[in-house]
């Protein structure tokens, strides 16, 4: 397994399709995350139901060999977690390794992890006991004797064990389900991914170790077959240990194996040995698949934008067909062709592969160049467009932005992408691409409107209403006030927040050196007891002063110390708060006055 091959990816590609797996799960939307929940939890229920059938139509395999019965359920599990992998489905126990990865590359919120968690538990879980009752129960599908005896044992065995025991079985049953959710990431091939998803799968259910969603529509069909479990017994004896089992599980597998091991470590020493840098691309952005992330070396970046350019020149003068296939756009021809294989630096300065076309009928050449030139028009225009923010890279786009480059690769020099920005942000306004336009009043409400990765996905929505609640249950104003939220500070590309003032009084003057020969003579000294002692006299704080000087106001003084024993409210003169920031402000003015004055009077003995 090379870096540059076609059909498989290196474990540490495959690290980051988790991460960009992630960042797509994360904008789903609720309605479809609660639908791909489902058709996730039944998906994954035909694997349950074939299992039930094995050890319940074969009760003579089951008393002389059932260790035969658990190793052929194995297998069939193997199969329901393809068909929910292969249709992009959402299944709880594959995004915890997801956002457990994501959250650690920092590419994720806490926020899009516990909606992601919550919503697909509980659509797993309503998908697996809606084919339980109305497909196995209802239409009498698990009616028979042998079924009605094999699933209530199969339900009241599972319940048996305690709670500690069904955690540790969970925690061992998810850590090789997020082994088969990361090899079949490594796989393009389908065929090669069903095997590489059943033999983890076929190990953890032959070892007999637990999985939530797997056990749920098992538990539903033997209890509606009468098995002696109460709804209050599989609550705390099979649901709740099996999924911080399994969420402990696949965390830690998520944060050793793929974070740790395959993006960390070869980072670091690929930063220690100075070896040649890849940027990393999304082949698929598109959500409901899984991401499959291929490095792409400069030189081909650059080979790209050569081949866009020429293909936009080209666009502008008449075409004509070369049938010999000896022309210039031969070519482009094969790169089209095969758009996932990178040319490796070294063997593209030794060597420049020039294909033939003999034996090829002329029209198939035709036809070939004409879906070439109109893959390459597209392509100009997806090229010309930078990643979206909240959106790992994406192959056939530019740069991304700066947030995205450290979520690539954390090594990313932040001041070199804030230079290429700033100047292809200049350059992009003295010259705009002539497809794009002007933009009109009403394209400009539109892009002001448009949606926004960052702010309109469930994780920060989320965030923001739980910060109003939190604000709304404390009774502080909201009007005004600073971003509180992570998500209102997106994206990371502007300047940072200005700092807190959590100084002491001596430092007041410093902060405000309004005389700019002050700079020059730093033995200026200040009488800090002088300062105490006006603060003291004028009723005022160590706070209040420096709220007062430090930002000449604040909306909010509920959270700083301005109440004491010596302070009386007159209502002529306004608030609590009005009168104490006048006070402030007053002595503030004095403390600068005097400072400038001190100052003025060391420049002049120095003079």
């Amino acid at each position: 397994m090379v870096a540059d091959d076609t059909y498989y990816l290196t474990p540490h590609e495959a690290a980051l399709a988790v991460v960009a797996t992630a960042m797509k799960k994360a904008r789903l939307q609720v309605g479809t995350l609660i639908l791909n929940s489902l058709v996730g939890g039944i998906l994954f229920s035909a694997g349950s139901i074939m299992a039930v059938a094995v050890h319940a139509e074969n009760p003579k395999l089951m008393q002389d060999n059932p260790g035969i019965a658990d190793s052929i359920s194995g297998f069939l599990f193997g199969i329901g977690l393809f068909f929910v992998v292969i249709m992009g489905a959402d299944l709880y126990n594959s995004n915890i390794l997801f956002f457990s990865v994501g959250i650690l590359r920092r590419a994720v919120s806490v926020y899009d992890l516990v909606v992601s968690w919550f919503v697909s538990l509980l659509g797993n879980l309503a998908g697996s006991l809606f084919v339980s009752y109305l497909f196995c129960h209802v239409s009498k599908v698990t009616s028979s004797e042998l079924w009605k005896t094999g699933s209530r044992s199969l339900a009241e065995s599972k319940a048996s064990f305690s709670f500690m025991e069904t955690f540790l079985k969970g925690i061992a049953g998810n850590f090789f389900v997020c082994l088969a959710i990361y090899l079949q990431l490594m796989a393009k091939p389908i065929h090669v991914r069903l095997i590489l998803i059943v033999l983890p799968v076929f190990t953890f259910v032959s070892c007999g170790f637990t999985h939530v969603i797997a056990d749920m529509t098992i538990s539903f069909i033997g209890m509606l077959n009468g098995a002696d479990v109460s709804v209050p017994e599989y609550i705390w004896k099979l649901l709740i240990p099996a999924a911080v089992g399994n969420a402990i599980g696949g965390s830690t597998f998520g944060l050793v194996i793929p974070f740790y091991l395959h993006l960390v470590v070869v980072e670091s020493d690929r930063k220690k040995l100075s070896l040649p840098e890849y940027d990393a691309r999304d082949e698929q952005p598109e959500l409901n698949t899984d991401s499959r992330v291929v490095r792409v070396s400069p030189l081909e970046e650059k080979e790209e934008e050569m081949e866009n350019e020429e293909a936009e020149e080209s666009e502008s003068k008449p075409e004509t067909d070369d049938v010999d296939g000896s022309g210039g756009d031969s070519y482009g021809i094969s790169t089209s062709l095969f758009p996932h294989r990178s040319v490796n630096s070294d063997e593209s300065s030794l060597r420049e592969y020039t294909p033939s076309y003999s034996g090829i009928p002329a029209s198939r050449i035709a036809s070939m160049k004409s879906i070439t030139s109109r893959r390459s028009s597209l392509s100009v225009r997806s090229h010309n467009v930078r990643s979206p923010p909240g959106v790992f890279p994406v192959r056939g786009m530019r740069e991304p932005l700066r947030r995205e480059r450290t979520i690539e690769n954390p090594y990313f020099d932040t001041h070199e992408g804030l230079l290429h920005e700033s100047h292809e942000h200049k350059r992009k306004v003295a010259k705009k691409p002539s497809w794009q336009g002007s933009l009109s009043p009403i394209d400009t409400k539109k892009s002001s409107s448009a949606y926004s990765v960052l702010e309109d996905k469930p994780g920060a929505k989320l965030e923001k209403a739980i910060t109003k609640l939190v604000e709304s249950s404390h009774k502080t104003k909201t009007v005004g006030r600073l971003p509180r939220t992570t998500q209102e500070t997106f994206p990371h590309n502007r300047p940072g927040l200005t700092p807190l003032y959590t100084a002491t009084v001596a430092e007041i003057p410093r902060r405000h050196k309004i005389n700019k020969h002050e700079k020059l003579f730093k033995r200026t000294t200040t009488d800090t007891s002088s300062i105490e002692r006006s603060l003291r006299r004028a009723e005022i704080t160590h706070n209040a002063a420096i709220a007062a000087n430090s930002v000449a106001g604040v909306a909010d003084f509920d959270s700083l110390d301005f109440t004491g024993p010596h302070l009386r409210l007159d209502p002529e003169q306004g608030s609590i708060n009005d009168q104490v920031s006048m006070k402030a402000n007053s002595v503030s003015i004095g403390i600068l006055q005097n400072d400038s004055n001190k100052s003025q009077d060391s420049i002049q003995r120095t003079t």
